[in-house]
């Protein structure tokens, strides 16, 4: 993707990154959170 900023023009290409919905690690808010396993 191709970005400009300030007049600098420069290419952006983003990580994809995989991640796996773990086990429940608790409430905040009354909504559970769960951990994620993030591969690079």
């Amino acid at each position: 993707m191709k970005l400009t900023y300030r007049g600098v023009s420069y290419e952006y290409n983003p990580v994809v990154v995989e991640t796996t919905t773990g086990q429940v690690g608790g409430k905040y808010r009354g909504l559970d959170w769960r951990f994620r396993n993030w591969r690079c």
